[in-house]
């Protein structure tokens, strides 16, 4: 009676480990780049919930609340919340934020290095 060893060879185990280190290689940079894009764009969120919130409180007449960041570093406003607010996202975010309420709220994201 003969029995037959079952399992891998070194040599397939080899190749995989090359294959995995391979496609690791290239997915890396592309996830850390979608991890920056990520702590950019959630900070634009905070920040144009931030201006929705604060127009409305100046709509009923209230004092706009001051921010509180989280995904965001800062969010600086003027002082009469009107003519701009800037912010800068959280580590890893490379990007900063402004936005021009003069003609409604328009944010633009501009990327980091």
């Amino acid at each position: 009676m003969k029995f037959r060893q079952a399992g891998f060879t070194l040599v397939e185990l080899m190749i995989t480990v090359a294959i995995i280190g391979i496609i690791t290689a290239v997915a890396l940079p592309k996830y850390q780049g979608y991890i920056v894009q990520s702590a950019d764009k959630a900070c634009l969120a905070e920040v144009k919930v931030y201006i929705v919130t604060a127009i409305a409180a100046l709509d009923n007449g209230d004092a706009p609340v001051a921010a509180s960041p989280v995904a965001c570093q800062t969010i600086d406003t003027a002082v009469d919340l009107v003519s701009a607010v800037t912010a800068t996202p959280k580590e890893p975010g490379t990007g900063s934020i402004a936005c021009t309420l003069n003609n409604g709220s328009r944010c633009v994201l501009t990327p980091g290095t």
